[in-house]
């Protein structure tokens, strides 16, 4: 019988492993498939363009320049989470870290001077931590997020409720 451990030799000589690029990173974050499955599965609800798919946030991920999609993704959860009516891109920033003060205040990123952080500036990992957040978010007021998902899936869900009963009885 073979041993399936390497010789001492064999280790010393062998090269160690090379690093993970960027895109290999963030494919191993748990935010970016968790942000990902936010958007297919609820993206329509809070006005996310539903042609979205993994491979243009990995691109917009991927931009050296700040992305404007990541931005307009969590200025839409934003406005799913914030009581504030007329957020735009503009005030993005400091509605953004209000909640975080309100909600989360030991993990803000956008700080606590007068000016805040800006999310533009922010790493990749970051952002996609901030809009990850921002999903989670949405759910504290869940009877909100269901009156904004479509009436097909209202449907949809009778006919497995139906379903569901009629091959239990």
């Amino acid at each position: 019988m073979s041993s399936r451990k390497r010789g001492r030799a064999e280790m010393e000589s062998s090269e160690p492993a090379p690093e993970p690029s960027l895109l290999q990173r963030i494919r191993n974050t748990w935010e970016f498939s968790n942000l990902m499955q936010f958007i297919f599965i609820f993206g329509k609800a809070v006005k996310i363009d539903e042609d979205f798919t993994i491979e243009d946030l990995e691109t917009e991920c991927l931009t050296p320049e700040p992305s404007e999609k990541l931005a307009e993704i969590g200025l839409a959860l934003l406005k799913c989470v914030s009581s504030h009516r007329g957020l735009t891109p503009a005030i993005f920033d400091e509605y953004t870290r209000r909640q975080y003060v309100a909600k989360a205040p030991d993990h803000n990123p956008f700080g606590i001077d007068e000016t805040p952080n800006k999310f533009a500036d922010f790493d990749v990992f970051t952002k996609l931590s901030v809009l990850c957040q921002l999903s989670r978010w949405t759910f504290v007021n869940a009877a909100r997020m269901r009156e904004k998902m479509s009436e097909a899936e209202d449907a949809e869900q009778v006919q497995w409720v139906g379903l569901r009963f009629s091959l239990c009885v």
